[in-house]
């Protein structure tokens, strides 16, 4: 994979993961408001306001492994 596909793959997944925990959860998109050139443009916010990043969980997923995962953001939203 070249670098450009990795960046691709990386932000369809934080997409796809943000998009099922707001949808399993609760909540919706908006746009981040202390958005940094290294950051998602926008941020989850769930029900109950606490704010998950799944772009920035997917790019942790890359260089931390399995603990950062679809798995651990699901989890980390669920818990109250």
């Amino acid at each position: 994979m070249t670098s450009e596909d990795t960046a691709r793959s990386l932000v369809a997944s934080g997409c796809r993961a943000g998009e099922t925990v707001t949808r399993h959860i609760g909540g919706a998109r908006r746009p981040a408001l202390d958005t940094h050139p290294t950051t998602a443009p926008f941020v989850g916010e769930l029900s109950d306001a606490r704010e998950r990043r799944p772009l920035d969980r997917m790019s942790s997923r890359l260089s931390c492994g399995a603990d950062a995962g679809n798995r651990a953001l699901h989890a980390a939203a669920e818990r109250r």
